[in-house]
C-alpha cells in the first residue's frame, strides 16, 4: 500500500484549457439580442428612405450580429451555434415585423425569398456560434 502515496491536494482537470461558465453564453445571448434589435432598426430605416430591400444592407447585418457571438463564445460549441442559430434569423424577422408595423411590404418573390434569407441566416449563424476561429 505504500506503493500508491496519492496526494489529492494537487488534482489537475484532465485537460488543459479552461472550461467557460454559463455567464459567458449569456452574456453572448443578450449582446446579440441587442444588437440585433438596432440593427433591424437601422435596416428597417434604410428600406423606408429608399423604398427598396438591398440584400446587401441584410447580408451585412447578419455579419455584424455575429460578431458578439464571435468574440464572446469559444470555438467548437453547440451552445454558440443555438445562440447564433436564433439571433441572426431574428434580426431578419424584427426587421420584417417593423416593415410591417410601418406599412411596408418589399417582397418581390413572395415567401420564397422570405424563407430564404430567414433559414440562410439560420445557418450563417449556426456556423458563426460553432466554427468561430
Amino acid at each position: 500500500m505504500s506503493d500508491y502515496n496519492i496526494n489529492l491536494n494537487n488534482l489537475q482537470s484532465p485537460s488543459n484549457t479552461p472550461r467557460q461558465d454559463n455567464s459567458q453564453y449569456t452574456k453572448a445571448f443578450f449582446a446579440s439580442l441587442g444588437v440585433a434589435l438596432v440593427v433591424a432598426i437601422v435596416e428597417a430605416i434604410i428600406a423606408m428612405i429608399f423604398g427598396a430591400e438591398y440584400m446587401l444592407v441584410l447580408i451585412i447585418g447578419a455579419v455584424v450580429v455575429g460578431f458578439p457571438i464571435r468574440s464572446l463564445v469559444e470555438s467548437n460549441t453547440v451552445k454558440g451555434a443555438i445562440i447564433g442559430a436564433i439571433c441572426c434569423p431574428l434580426t431578419y424577422f424584427l426587421y420584417q415585423i417593423i416593415l410591417a408595423m410601418f406599412g411596408y411590404y418589399y417582397e418581390n418573390s413572395g415567401e420564397l425569398e422570405f424563407w430564404l434569407l430567414l433559414i440562410g441566416s439560420a445557418v450563417y449563424g449556426a456556423y458563426i456560434g460553432y466554427n468561430n476561429d
